[in-house]
């Protein structure tokens, strides 16, 4: 048992100065709060961009290859629809995120 302590000893003090944190290396709330939103701004127009392409390739595949089906070519344009109105609800909110950020300054 003392062997194994004595082992585990050295992996536990280098895992508690490798994985710490320290406080004075945080900065304010404020700029970590900024920061973060344009992250997520970022990350919102990078997902809606993607999934606006993804859904309206969809649709015009769908429409395309039919094959004279109404129903299907309804459908796609209900996808190319949804995927515009939905990527513009995405930016919405990425602009709102944009909006609030300067006043956190």
């Amino acid at each position: 048992m003392k062997q194994f302590i004595l082992r585990l000893f050295p992996i536990v003090i280098i895992f508690l100065f490798v994985f710490s944190t320290q406080a004075f290396a945080a900065g304010d709330l404020m700029s970590n709060a900024q920061r973060l939103l344009n992250d997520v701004y970022g990350k919102f127009v990078a997902f809606s961009t993607a999934g606006a392409g993804i859904g309206v390739g969809t649709g015009v595949f769908m429409r395309k290859f039919s094959m004279g089906k109404q129903h299907t070519i309804e459908l796609g344009g209900k996808i190319i629809k949804d995927s515009i109105i939905g990527w513009g609800v995405l930016n919405g909110l990425g602009l709102i995120l944009n909006f609030i950020a300067p006043y956190l300054q």
